[in-house]
């Protein structure tokens, strides 16, 4: 997932828009700042570990070339490539949340991450 802000020229104002295809969503949203907005790209990848910041805007392009919505548009305007904060969503799957007398509850089974809804 990536992230950075940007000056609201897209009507986003108070809301939340998100535009979703198939491995990939980029959407955006308002901050506490005036006329300011939040973009936020998410895509389905194997680990690709930690991205230079050199990097972070050119595999952004690479990953949604082509996207529909503003997509594009959000990432010819990025104001500071060196202010891309970039990281890992991570799902690990166990086939079972017990053994024994040892049971992992609450945060440690089931934590919602910013992806969950």
């Amino acid at each position: 997932m990536a992230c950075y802000a940007l000056p609201d020229h897209y009507g986003i104002g108070p809301n939340w828009k998100n535009y979703a295809e198939p491995g990939r969503q980029a959407g955006a949203y308002c901050s506490s700042n005036e006329g300011e907005i939040i973009t936020l790209f998410m895509y389905k990848a194997q680990d690709e570990g930690y991205i230079p910041r050199e990097q972070r805007l050119p595999r952004l392009r690479q990953v949604f070339a082509v996207m529909d919505w503003i997509t594009p548009q959000l990432l010819d305007n990025v104001p500071d490539p060196e202010a891309i904060f970039m990281d890992t969503v991570t799902q690990i799957q166990m086939p079972t949340w017990h053994q024994g007398r040892v049971a992992l509850v609450g945060d440690a089974c089931g934590c919602p991450t910013l992806i969950s809804g």
